[in-house]
């Protein structure tokens, strides 16, 4: 089972795993926009893992006119 630790990650984490600049998701928290994140305190933001996969798979665009597979992100049991 997976520690707290290992779901919940820092904004650098976040973007590292969306692939995308940690200051667009710095942006994105300033217009309420981008996948739900946690914030304890007064800037301590966290990202859960699950709500970024979910993030990815609502994104998710098909470029064959079909709907897109669900987007499946493996998890490891250690």
């Amino acid at each position: 089972m997976a520690t707290h630790l290992e779901l919940l990650l820092t904004p650098k984490q976040a973007a590292e795993f969306l692939g995308i600049p940690s200051g667009t998701l710095a942006q994105w928290r300033s217009e309420r926009r981008g996948p739900p994140y946690i914030k304890l305190e007064d800037r301590l933001v966290r990202y859960r893992r699950a709500d970024l996969e979910e993030y990815l798979a609502a994104h998710a665009v098909a470029t064959d006119g079909r709907e897109p597979a669900q987007f499946v992100v493996g998890v490891s049991g250690r």
